[in-house]
């Protein structure tokens, strides 16, 4: 039974370069998986060091013609998900590499632009190609998405910084096991806010309890009569 994966403290898969090249593995087996991220991984440090696409857009290109795909295969946190596998392998999104090889090289994301847009239409239900891996027109969601982003990027960086908790924020957000907003409300981001139903008083008490407990909703009831009767003593 091959060794499960590992990952460091910030949810980036561990890969050793003694995998080699791709080529000398078998397309779908786990070797050839582990050499297609441990490559990947190399060369997007590589574009963020010295601005090197030429090597990142090989194995780009790989990954997305391949069947199947490394995100398939290897590591099996990834669930098949390629922007999970991204995360996972290099830290960043498909979105922010595409931005970075954009930024240092225009011609270099133009060069698996199309194929990717193809595997997205062919992969989506409604032929259209996703917000969240893609090249795409944006979506309604595409401010959500930024968000998300921003706040993927706070949390790392308060990883980096030695922040305990945002590591493993970051190693669950990496791993699929937690969402972007439950990370950012843990980690003091964002506030809870629930909805529930303004039909009546008692739907909005079933809908309340079944949700945070009845404890919770007696304290609310409490604190509801408290700041009703400061509000009008009558």
């Amino acid at each position: 039974m091959p060794p499960e994966a590992q990952f460091t403290p910030t949810g980036v898969l561990i890969l050793s370069p003694m995998i080699g090249p791709w080529d000398r593995h078998e397309v779908g087996s786990q070797q050839w998986a582990e050499a297609v991220a441990m490559h990947l991984q190399h060369n997007y440090r590589k574009l963020l060091q010295d601005g090197t696409t030429s090597a990142l857009v090989q194995v780009l290109r790989e990954a997305l013609n391949s069947s199947p795909h490394p995100w398939d295969v290897y590591p099996p946190q990834a669930k098949g998900d390629p922007e999970r596998w991204m995360r996972l392998v290099t830290g960043a999104g498909w979105k922010e590499i595409q931005a970075e090889m954009e930024r240092r090289d225009p011609e270099a994301w133009k060069a698996i632009a199309m194929r990717q847009a193809e595997w997205e239409a062919k992969h989506r239900p409604d032929g259209r190609p996703s917000n969240e891996t893609g090249c795409g027109t944006p979506s309604s969601d595409e401010r959500d998405n930024q968000s998300a982003r921003g706040i993927r990027r706070r949390l790392q960086k308060r990883a980096n910084a030695g922040d305990e908790q945002a590591m493993e924020l970051v190693s669950q957000l990496a791993a699929g096991d937690t969402t972007v907003n439950q990370a950012a409300i843990t980690a003091g981001m964002r506030k809870r806010y629930i909805r529930v139903p303004a039909t009546t008083a008692e739907d909005a008490a079933v809908s309340l309890i079944r949700r945070m407990g009845a404890g919770w909703a007696h304290q609310l009831a409490e604190a509801l009569i408290a700041v009703a009767q400061r509000n009008d003593p009558t």
